[in-house]
């Protein structure tokens, strides 16, 4: 027998969505904080419909803490100091980059005598275009990690646009011309076989997809379909009955019983029951 803790749905969407976890910035957490939170808050202005839709048919309100003036302030300081750290490596691989180039010139001409500790001309142009090929490898992929840190501190443009719009006193009044219009629209790090989880970015973003999954599975459920076919098996009932299962009244219900489990229940029970009535009211 499937034993659960007293507050832990049998349902693994409700699941999901009841344990999920909303924490504030503060000045004690690390940039990866500055990252899960900041998509945290979009990703949760882009669902605010589907929370919405949720508490309207279950009860329960999508466990989620606001972004304030004060924390908004706090993740713009960060973010843009996260950007500065991308861009002076960004930098520095240009100015290193130009500065092989330059060796390579003067060695062409002949301007150093030494050879940098090489025997020959040829071994030091040699060494010369290894390491400006190493460090030219290194240009694209910061440059591609800068436009991403600007991207990541564009996704929290539209709740300092919801703060200023409120004449948030405590909002820092330049904020909005520190904060980019792109924001990242999809998650900049893959999972691979040697890294499943050590990015604060991909965690957090598999975090919301699983919750925004969920969301949509409950609201489907418990929404009476369109399909005609479903509609002719049952589905206006079916979702009526996937509504008592989650709603905030039946905590105790989904510790014991599935919402599948429920459902079939409820719907054969009916079934019995119009049969029966229509069996009792026929003529012979």
């Amino acid at each position: 027998m499937l034993i659960k803790s007293a507050n832990e749905p049998f349902d693994s969407n409700m699941n999901i969505i009841r344990n999920y976890l909303s924490t504030q910035f503060n000045e004690t957490h690390n940039d990866g904080g500055y990252a899960i939170r900041t998509i945290e808050i979009k990703r949760f202005n882009i669902i605010k419909s589907l929370c919405e839709k949720f508490e309207c048919l279950t009860g329960y309100k999508v466990p989620y803490t606001e972004c304030d003036a004060s924390e908004m302030n706090l993740l713009v300081k960060r973010g843009l100091s996260v950007i500065n750290v991308a861009d002076k490596a960004y930098k520095e691989a240009i100015t290193d980059a130009k500065n092989i180039e330059n060796e390579i010139a003067q060695a062409q001409k002949g301007g150093s005598r030494e050879f940098g500790g090489y025997e020959s001309l040829l071994a030091y142009l040699q060494n010369l275009e290894y390491r400006k090929e190493r460090v030219e490898g290194y240009i694209a992929p910061a440059h591609q990690l800068l436009t991403e840190r600007r991207k990541l501190l564009g996704m929290l443009r539209q709740q300092a646009e919801v703060l200023s719009a409120t004449n948030t006193s405590d909002l820092i009044p330049v904020i909005l011309t520190q904060i980019p219009t792109e924001y990242l629209t999809g998650c900049p790090i893959k999972e691979s076989y040697f890294n499943k989880s050590d990015s604060p970015i991909l965690y957090a973003w598999k975090k919301l997809d699983a919750l925004e999954t969920a969301l949509r599975r409950v609201i489907s459920l418990c929404t009476v379909p369109t399909d005609k076919y479903e509609l002719n098996n049952g589905g206006e009932n079916k979702a009526h009955y996937y509504r008592e299962y989650f709603s905030s009244d039946n905590v105790e219900l989904r510790q014991n019983m599935t919402a599948i489990d429920y459902v079939k229940t409820k719907y054969l029970h009916k079934q019995s029951v119009d049969k029966n009535t229509q069996m009792m009211n026929s003529s012979l």
